[in-house]
């Protein structure tokens, strides 16, 4: 068993230390897709939670931890059997808490999107100066909520600057920095600032 405990954890660690350098997909930039995409947990049931764990990724993160937890319970001299339960134990665990975390993150990142998307055409007010070539901030409310932004001028070819105290219209957020441009007569639409 040391001879499996020690060949996972070498192979499962290589590929986790490439999917930390490389990024979510671990592709590199290559043409091959290591992981594919298994959908969000639950959306098939039990045949869409089999599938996650199935995942290339999922089964990279069941032999890091299966092998190190083995190795280290065999330094510690803990019998053979327990070891390999423990071992597997906390390789479907951390499996399973990949597959939770990758589905969270997927959601996350949609939500995110939403969020910018209902954020534009709000009315906002300059709160660090803004000009072409240089971020400002903007303080903008959306249901109910304050929020502050990072904003640039949507139109930096037209040489637009935005004073502290001005009004202007969020057009698009992307990546959450506001693209903003001149509003005239914000004061009168029932905004508190």
């Amino acid at each position: 068993m040391f001879a499996l405990y020690l060949f996972t954890t070498i192979v499962g660690w290589a590929f986790v230390v490439l999917f930390v350098v490389f990024g979510a997909d671990a592709d590199g930039g290559a043409d091959v897709d290591l992981d594919p995409d298994p959908g969000p947990v639950g959306t098939a049931g039990l045949g869409g939670l089999v599938g996650a764990l199935l995942s290339f990724r999922t089964l990279v993160f069941f032999a890091a931890f299966f092998g190190v937890t083995g190795l280290v319970l065999r330094g510690l001299g803990v019998n053979g059997a327990a070891t390999a339960v423990i071992a597997v134990a906390m390789g479907l665990f951390t499996a399973y808490l990949n597959t939770r975390l990758t589905a969270f993150l997927k959601r996350s990142g949609l939500t995110s999107e939403l969020l910018d998307r209902h954020i534009a055409g709000h009315p906002a007010r300059v709160t660090v100066p803004i000009s072409p070539g240089r971020k400002g901030k903007v303080a903008v409310e959306v249901d109910g909520q304050p929020m502050t932004l990072v904003a640039v001028p949507y139109d930096e070819a037209r040489q637009a600057a935005f004073a502290v105290g001005e009004p202007v219209v969020i057009v698009e957020v992307d990546g959450g920095t506001a693209r903003v441009a001149h509003l005239d007569g914000l004061e009168g639409g029932g905004h508190s600032w």
